[in-house]
């Protein structure tokens, strides 16, 4: 099976124009590209978003991976709309550009989760290959720890499921594995006091969020492994911390390590690095095969993105996987085990 890790940019079917938004990066043919100021974050209008999937879908397809953790998906139920209508559109999206029924996504109760006012205008999701691993018991949320006072008030609620591979394990079966979809904390917006503010060491703003938050998953995980019945886990996501920042150490020194260490995600002022990460428990890493990040966006100009389509006097948009993100997707296979 293979598992993977995706930040989509804003992959919001809810575009600007529907909510009466200011357009972003006007165009040389007289439109906006992108939603600005208002609680829609990705396409300005209908064009705009076919521009964005069509760019999405194919960077996932070609990921191809077993199961794979989603970053910054609309969370429709906080705009109004039918809870995960924007999950479930991107996976029909999928499957017709499949030419079958290759996707599905699991949904979470809303008992998993805080309240909706409370909730973020972008979601995680995880979507899955039926034909290759099989979802087998609750899927969790950690709504506990993001209603006000809690590790993940100021971040996006992690939640978790757990997959079974369908082919190998032998009679007694594949050994269940946990995927633990993460968004940390952003490093911008820097308060000015407290122990959020940009001390200067290098690690930006809000850096004690984001360790309480990594906390606050390690202490969750022993409740999943005890419902899976395997120790098993895949800690994978957006975690907004470069690989030696504090955050990342409440990982390791709970053992967990990452899947390759020397691969990045992710540009900011000309310098390359990892805000991405997949982080496996020792038992996970035994059945690891081989871990990469993909770099089809890390390294691009944003001129190929989307949201620059017609911006500039040549026309730099190909509806393919490059530039379908400003983050880079993270997959790694693993050997299907035994109960």
């Amino acid at each position: 099976m293979r598992i993977a890790s995706f930040n989509v940019l804003n992959y919001f079917t809810t575009v600007g124009q529907d909510k009466g938004c200011r357009g972003g990066n006007y165009s040389t043919d007289g439109t906006y590209n992108v939603a600005q100021g208002c609680d829609a974050r990705g396409a300005y209008d209908r064009a705009d978003f076919e521009r964005q999937q069509a760019k999405t879908v194919s960077a996932i397809n070609k990921v191809d991976a077993s199961v794979v953790g989603l970053m910054e998906v609309e969370n429709s139920a906080k705009l109004g709309e039918p809870k995960d209508e924007a999950l479930a559109s991107l996976v029909k999206a999928l499957n017709e550009a499949a030419g079958y029924t290759k996707w599905a996504y699991v949904p979470v109760a809303d008992s998993e989760l805080q309240p909706v006012a409370e909730q973020d205008f972008i979601t995680n999701a995880i979507i899955y290959q039926p034909r290759e691993v099989t979802q087998v018991g609750q899927v969790r949320a950690l709504g506990s720890e993001a209603v006000a006072g809690g590790a993940f008030e100021n971040a996006r609620t992690p939640i978790a499921a757990t997959f079974t591979a369908t082919k190998g394990g032998g009679k007694h079966g594949a050994a269940p594995t946990t995927v633990v979809v993460n968004h940390f904390k952003s490093k911008g917006s820097a308060p000015r006091t407290g122990p959020n503010r940009d001390t200067g060491d290098g690690q930006g703003a809000w850096n004690a969020s984001r360790v309480a938050q990594a906390s606050a998953v390690v202490d969750w995980i022993p409740e999943l492994t005890a419902a899976a019945g395997s120790q098993d886990v895949a800690v994978l996501g957006d975690f907004n911390s470069y690989a030696q920042e504090d955050p990342l150490q409440e990982f390791y020194r709970a053992g967990y390590a990452r899947a390759a260490e020397d691969d990045h995600t992710y540009v900011f002022g000309g310098q390359v690095g990892s805000l991405d990460h997949m982080l496996i428990s020792p038992s996970l890493a035994k059945r690891m095969t081989g871990a990469a990040a993909w770099n089809i966006n890390s390294g691009q100009s944003p001129l190929l993105q989307y949201a620059q389509y017609r911006t500039t006097a040549l026309d730099y948009y190909v509806p393919n996987e490059v530039a379908s993100s400003d983050h880079d997707p993270f997959i790694a296979g693993f050997r299907a085990g035994t109960k």
